[in-house]
Formats: structure tokens, C-alpha cells, sequence
């Protein structure tokens, strides 16, 4: 009794040897695109966090061109530059460009870092050139406004103040803003207040931070 032959393809190669060829194929292109989606990520990321840092410096070069005090307010997926008014104590949106609102693509966060969460630095910048623009403007003063039904609307305006300042001196509020996706490493954002501020893997920035923290203590 013979044996039964074989399925083969035209070229010599088995039915079973070409699907494996194909299954293998299939696997390899997978691994390819799911490589180039993580670079995506990564880039992304790094774009945001680089756009950010850049346009934090271009606002203290107008902020000291201008002699006004400005902030970056975060917003979740956004953020938007703001203009101090000396005599109302408000902020306003900047609508020059390339300051308005900036909102990233989905999946981009940005927010303040730990350890500068808590505390109102913008409160404590705007103090040391005005003690009013602060809100330190006294009980009595803020007992008129409370009379005519205003301190409410002014303690909600101050949820919206920005995070950082800018001084019109270029002083800038210390920070680390975290520009995070979740499937990317973070990158952080961040000055001590006199030096440029820099974009960053966030992992650096900590080892710098760490380095930094290691020469005070010497």
C-alpha cells in the first residue's frame, strides 16, 4: 500500500510549512507596530513637555518686556497662560499668540508635582511685590466685600489662579509640572525659580534633583 503524498505548493514548500511562514510573519508585523505605537507614545509626550518648557520661557521674556505679572494655570489635558490685573487682583487669559489655551491630544496629562502641591506659591510670589494683589488685603476690607456679596466669587476665582507665576524681575515660582501618559514614561517640567526651566524624562529629573539635594547636605 503506498503512502499517502503530501499537499505541496506550487515552489516546493508544504501547506504546513507556509502557514507557519505566514503565522510567523503575522507575529513579527504585530511586534513592528505595536513598537512604532510606544514610540508614538514616548514622542508625544516628549513634544508636550518641550512645548510647554519653551513657552514658559517666551512668557518671562514677555512678562518682563510688559512689566506684568503672568502664571500657567493647569487644566487637566491643557493649560492656559494668565495675566495678573494690579488693580482688580483677577486674572486673565492671554490671548496673544502663542500663549492662549493649549490643549494636548487625549491621554496627555499635566500636573503640578507632589511636593509642590498644597501650599498657594502664586499667592506667596504675588505678596512679595504686592501685598494686596495676595488677597492679604485685611479683615475689614474683606468684610465690605463679603457685605456686598463679593467674597464668595473671589475665593471661586481663586480656584482657577495659575500654578506658577511670572514676576515681571523673570523670577518664576519653583515647579515641576509632570507631563504623563499611560502608556509612556513621564517627563517633567520643572525650574528652581532663577534657572531656565527644562523639559526632561522624569527619572533624570529625579536623579538630578538627587544629586543636587546630596551636594547641600556636604
Amino acid at each position: 500500500m503506498s503512502a499517502r503524498p503530501r499537499a505541496v505548493a506550487p515552489g516546493g514548500f508544504s501547506l504546513l510549512e507556509l502557514l507557519l511562514v505566514l503565522a510567523i510573519v503575522g507575529i513579527l508585523a504585530g511586534a513592528v507596530v505595536a513598537g512604532f505605537t510606544d514610540i508614538g507614545q514616548h514622542r508625544r509626550v516628549q513634544t508636550e513637555a518641550e512645548r510647554l518648557a519653551m513657552a514658559i520661557e517666551q512668557a518671562r521674556t514677555e512678562a518682563a518686556q510688559r512689566n506684568e505679572i503672568w502664571g500657567v494655570a493647569l487644566r487637566g489635558n491643557g493649560y492656559a497662560f494668565k495675566r495678573h490685573q494690579r488693580a482688580t487682583g483677577r486674572w486673565q487669559d492671554v490671548e496673544l499668540r502663542p500663549f492662549g489655551a493649549w490643549q494636548a491630544e487625549q491621554g496627555v496629562a499635566f500636573e503640578l508635582g507632589r511636593a509642590f502641591r498644597g501650599r498657594n506659591r502664586t499667592a506667596d510670589a504675588l505678596a512679595s511685590t504686592n501685598p494686596l494683589a495676595s488677597g492679604g488685603e485685611g479683615e475689614e476690607r474683606r468684610e465690605r466685600r463679603r457685605r456686598r456679596g463679593t467674597a464668595d466669587s473671589d475665593d471661586d476665582d481663586r480656584a482657577d489662579w495659575p500654578a506658577i507665576a511670572i514676576l515681571p524681575g523673570g523670577e518664576i515660582t519653583p515647579h515641576r509640572i509632570v507631563v504623563s501618559n499611560a502608556d509612556a514614561p513621564a517627563w517633567a517640567v520643572q525650574s528652581d525659580g532663577i534657572e531656565r526651566v527644562r523639559a526632561l524624562p522624569r527619572d533624570e529629573a529625579d536623579e538630578r534633583d538627587l544629586r543636587e539635594q546630596r551636594t547641600r547636605w556636604q
